[in-house]
């Protein structure tokens, strides 16, 4: 049992020191929408290289302002309100960003 609680402790504590930040957050919402914008596509003209990278750090202002966050120390949720029925969310764990719904975001 002591183990057990030993192990939940430093599972806890990682998690905490690894909880990604609001800078983090940021960047990873740009380059999302760069990519929704590219398509992934292998070949891509300058123009749309150049048109993603803009709409991207536009988007990622815009984000900023409609994004709310609730921080529960081990992982954090943000918000974002696009005036629709339900926002998105996205959970904040361990350096990685997971979306908490089934509809792509920024479609």
């Amino acid at each position: 049992m002591k183990k057990l609680i030993i192990f939940i402790v430093i599972i806890a504590v990682a998690l905490f020191l690894t909880k990604p930040s609001d800078p983090d957050f940021d960047a990873y919402i740009k380059n999302y929408i760069e990519g929704r914008v590219s398509n992934h596509e292998q070949k891509q003209s300058v123009f749309k290289n150049i048109l993603g990278a803009m709409t991207a750090e536009l988007g990622s202002v815009l984000t900023k302002e409609l994004t709310k966050k609730e921080d529960y120390y081990l992982f954090t949720i943000y918000e974002i309100n696009l005036d629709k029925e339900e926002p998105y969310k996205f959970v904040g764990i361990a350096k990685n960003f997971l979306p908490l719904q089934t509809e792509e975001p920024f479609k």
